[in-house]
């Protein structure tokens, strides 16, 4: 597969670390859409070679020094791997940057005589995946369709009302 996949993916950059290196912010920020709730990170590490000398790393989505999305486990595979970060609301604030953790504690990686860098690179998306999101009191709530159609549902006299916005 040719990364990234379609145009909506943004190349985060390129970035090489040693086990001596304890994390990494990511060069370039990313930008969320204004409800999205899910952060999709690809990642494609360096061509395959024999033994294998990498473990994992942790990758998060930070703004203001905080993990918003969690984190996820990201393996250093030579082919691309799509990673899903979520915490279930949009943040308030929606630029931030990727930072990557890599496991040092991997005796194939640390045993070396000349330590191989890992060179990781990353891309993101993102998108709501929300059904449904209250708007006060319970009787009103709004549909975002993953194509980004908004409906809202209103009950008007015991009846659910659909309004497309």
């Amino acid at each position: 597969m040719a990364w990234p996949p379609d145009p909506d993916w943004v190349d985060m950059g390129t970035i090489t670390v040693t086990p001596e290196d304890v994390e990494v912010l990511l060069p370039n920020p990313y930008t969320l859409g204004l409800d999205d709730n899910v952060l999709m990170i690809g990642t494609q590490g360096p061509e395959l070679v024999e033994p294998w000398p990498f473990s994992f790393g942790l990758v998060s989505f930070e703004i203001d020094d905080q993990s918003l999305f969690g984190t996820a486990k990201v393996f250093a595979s030579p082919t691309a791997e799509v990673y899903k970060l979520s915490s279930g609301l949009p943040p308030v604030e929606r630029t931030g940057r990727l930072k990557y953790r890599p496991r040092s504690f991997n005796l194939g990686w640390v045993s070396q005589e000349v330590i191989q860098p890992l060179t990781l690179q990353f891309w993101c998306t993102s998108y709501n995946d929300k059904v449904v999101t209250t708007l006060g009191g319970g009787t009103n709530s709004t549909y975002v369709t993953p194509d980004g159609d908004h409906y809202r549902f209103k009950n008007v006299d015991g009846d659910q009302v659909i309004l497309q916005l």
